[in-house]
């Protein structure tokens, strides 16, 4: 058993963080339509008010939030999974 310091100083050591997992929602407007979706399909019209597709200024604050928090943290593995119908189906344009 521990004592009572090393169980103070234990209590007291942040949280190792070994692996971060982002969900990250690119599309407001899915493009695959499941039928068990509840979003769509249940009645709430409220994804008609925003934006079809994530802005490249979110995109690029998400990726900072991300970078700093993952260097702070000294997280060694960060994954990202897309959100929204078929991320790799939406259409991107470059300026």
């Amino acid at each position: 058993m521990d004592s009572p310091a090393t169980a103070s100083v234990a209590a007291r050591r942040p949280v190792e963080i070994r692996d971060l997992d982002v969900i990250l929602k690119t599309v407001e407007r899915c493009n695959i339509a499941c039928k068990y979706c509840y979003f769509f399909f249940g009645g709430d019209t409220s994804y008609e008010q925003h934006p079809p597709y994530i802005s490249r200024d979110t995109l690029q604050a998400v990726a900072n939030f991300l970078k700093v928090g993952v260097t702070d943290l000294a997280i060694p593995r960060l994954k990202i999974n897309f959100h929204g119908g078929e991320p790799m189906m939406q259409i991107v344009t470059c300026d």
